[in-house]
């Protein structure tokens, strides 16, 4: 397929053309591979390539004829169970090796997939088996308790114990291009998710622009951080597989930032995509000195990414290096690209998302869905022949978002929601939302459905989530509160009763009480009047208690400056205050360069306050210390009044 870049300006020609991998050994995806399915395109990877390496991570590694065969076996389990009838099968996993695994055995059992994240609230994964009306479930080991608990009269394959008498053989089970390979879930403006219907066309189509403007090759290394229950994860697994390259899955929520680097170099990383607020984590923790030669390709995705971003990408990766900034969605995949070397002028503040991607034409429309051209903003709207075909048992939902062709064809067009507008170089920058979704992490959520939650709170009379954006552009939700009476309601318990229900990056991480929530003249809510939620310590329920020893008075001042907030007590709770994953690896990463000890991110969440933190801290000190060193750390913990924590440290 050869690629028409004419409505390029030379910048952007330029830069674009330069993205090979060293060994020049790009591959065409060409246009006929779209009327294959993902299972016969992969297969073919695995003629070709049986003894590369396909997916590697930490603790397992697996060539594209052992992946090949493994997903086979978990495909004849799946057969052996429910048949070769074309349904959902939910996939309940965590990232790694095994998810990619039983992803590729779905496919090839001829069944589409629904990526399940293990860490969702088990309220959530009900939700999500329940709708998708699933007679199976597959998984593995270590989440077989959580399946079973929701696998009442379903099925379960779990891929740790297969008979070893199932076969390794290609099913060969055909499917069409038209076939559904995959439903994954998002926020949705009703307050339960909503499937987003993918179909082997689709993805297909998405690989091939993957592959052609990106130059991909089968010696690229991909490093995966993307959660697994989400559509970019499975974009980047297939377009990955599909050309033959390596997929290295990271899981940051459990490995952290620190060690990151450190798995970049000696994996040889050369693709990184992810979002801003991910990559701006990552480069606080790196030295000034770090480089990172091996990268050759960063692809941003999901939030605003600004010109303030450019600094850490030129600082710790080579010229060779290019980042690409692009939007796109669920339901369209990437639409537009822009690429950036380090010799790129922006004129203003935020980076563009660039051009059109061949396969799709994008419009800017007033509120009337009248085509824009003069540079005014509008909602942006995307027409294709490869849109996905919409959201799973929601045919209202999918009339709504999914118009016929704007320009009288016969493609569809679809509306963004996202509002953007055109430069006189012809590139697209966004600008913001139209509607009250947002975007967390890469996540898109929409607030609706934490304001259902919220306001079934007992104490709660009203309730309002919205985006925050600091000073470094990273985005922070906010829960607004009216109570129901005199009394103020406990955060704690709401916080709590959130996180039952919604998963992680949908819980907002501060919570502000308002006597009244602000109205426009219409009586709707005046989301611009709502007040930021400011460095005060929050309205929490533990009494404010200041640092008693050296150790806290320094981790008291990391929390405060990584939770930007202006006073931090010993025992105040971690999540209460307003942190998240992020911050944790944050906070984890300080105090690591700090006191010099190696301090694990799940150690911050089973020590969630100061205090915790500081016996933590000491006891690891402690080790291998002589009896003045350990006569030194007692005389920090004299205050305390945690004899059991005092003992702990003395043996230590």
């Amino acid at each position: 397929m050869t690629l028409d870049l004419t409505h390029l300006p030379d910048d952007q020609r330029a830069i674009q053309s330069r993205c090979y991998h060293p060994t020049d050994n790009f591959i065409e995806f060409p246009a006929e591979a779209l009327e294959q399915s993902l299972d016969e395109r992969f297969e073919e990877q695995v003629l070709q390539h049986p003894n590369r390496v396909a997916v590697k991570s930490n603790a397992e590694e697996l060539t594209y004829s052992e992946l090949n065969a493994r997903a086979n076996r978990i495909a004849h389990a799946i057969i052996e169970k429910r048949g070769e009838a074309r349904e959902p099968v939910p996939l309940l996993f965590e990232l790694g090796v095994s998810a990619i695994v039983a992803t590729l055995g779905a496919l090839k059992a001829g069944k589409f997939y629904s990526p399940l994240d293990a860490s969702y609230p088990i309220a959530r994964l009900q939700y999500l088996v329940e709708d998708l009306e699933a007679g199976l479930i597959v998984t593995n080991d270590q989440n077989l308790k959580t399946a079973r608990e929701l696998a009442e009269g379903v099925d379960i394959v779990n891929i740790d114990d297969l008979p070893p008498t199932v076969s390794s053989d290609d099913p060969g089970i055909s499917t069409t291009p038209e076939d559904y390979a995959w439903v994954t879930y998002t926020s949705g403006s009703t307050g339960q998710p909503k499937g987003v219907i993918h179909t082997n066309r689709n993805v297909m189509q998405f690989t091939q622009n993957y592959t052609n403007y990106l130059h991909t090759s089968p010696e690229d290394r991909s490093l995966l951080l993307f959660a697994y229950g989400g559509t970019a994860c499975s974009h980047q697994t297939f377009a990955t597989l599909l050309t033959g390259a390596a997929l290295y899955p990271y899981d940051v929520k459990a490995d952290g930032f620190d060690r990151l680097a450190d798995f970049v170099d000696r994996r040889e990383i050369t693709i990184c995509m992810t979002v801003p607020t991910v990559f701006r984590r990552f480069m606080e923790t790196l030295a000034p000195e770090r480089l990172l030669p091996t990268v050759r390709l960063i692809v941003f995705m999901g939030e605003t990414t600004y010109v303030r971003d450019l600094a850490p990408y030129n600082f710790h990766f080579s010229e060779a290096c290019v980042l690409v900034n692009r939007l796109g969605s669920s339901e369209t995949g990437s639409a537009l690209f822009y690429f950036v070397d380090q010799s790129t002028k922006i004129p203003n503040g935020i980076i563009p998302v660039g051009y059109p991607l061949q396969g799709n034409q994008i419009f800017v429309l007033d509120e009337d869905r009248n085509v824009i051209t003069n540079g005014e903003v509008g909602e942006i709207a995307v027409r294709s022949q490869y849109l996905s075909p919409g959201y799973w048992r929601k045919p209202d939902r999918t009339a709504a978002s999914y118009l016929p062709d704007i320009t009288g064809g016969t493609e569809r067009t679809y509306l963004m929601g996202d509002m953007g507008t055109w430069q006189p170089d012809g590139s697209l920058v966004y600008k913001g939302r139209k509607d009250f979704q947002v975007k967390i992490r890469g996540f898109r959520v929409e607030v609706d459905e934490i304001e259902l939650v919220l306001s079934g709170q007992d104490g709660v009379k009203e309730a309002v989530a919205a985006l925050h954006q600091d000073e470094s552009g990273d985005g922070r939700l906010v829960a607004y509160l009216v109570p129901a009476d005199d009394v103020r309601p406990s955060v704690r318990a709401i916080r709590q009763a959130v996180s039952a229900v919604l998963p992680s990056f949908m819980v907002p991480s501060a919570f502000v009480v308002l006597d009244k929530l602000p109205v426009l003249p219409s009586g709707k809510v005046d989301r611009r009047a709502l007040p930021p939620p400011g460095s005060e310590r929050p309205q929490i329920d533990t009494p404010l208690v200041e640092p008693r020893t050296p150790i806290e008075e320094v981790l008291s001042a990391i929390w405060a400056d990584v939770l930007s907030l202006d006073e931090v007590g010993v025992n105040d709770d971690f999540l209460e205050l307003g942190g998240d994953s992020l911050k944790a690896t944050r906070i984890i990463s300080r105090v690591i360069s700090t006191f010099q000890v190696e301090v694990q991110l799940e150690e911050l969440f089973d020590s969630p306050t100061i205090s915790d933190m500081a016996l933590v801290v000491a006891q690891y000190q402690a080790v291998g210390a002589d009896e003045d060193d350990i006569a030194a750390l007692l005389t920090d913990l004299e205050t305390m009044t945690d004899e059991q924590a005092r003992q702990e440290i003395e043996e230590g």
